[in-house]
């Protein structure tokens, strides 16, 4: 799941923060992986 917001600043230009969250629920053999991220995030991006 995400959640964000993006804005173009010039043609060029862009930027995006968004707030992510992933999970995994796994057992197999006696082994169990059950863990959520989560955590925000920044980019920018640059156009040629």
């Amino acid at each position: 799941m995400a959640l964000g917001v993006g804005y173009k600043f010039k043609d060029a230009i862009s930027a995006v923060a968004d707030y992510r969250a992933l999970g995994v629920n796994y057992e197999n053999d006696g082994i169990v992986f059950d863990v959520v991220e989560h955590g925000p995030s920044l980019g920018i991006e640059f156009r040629l």
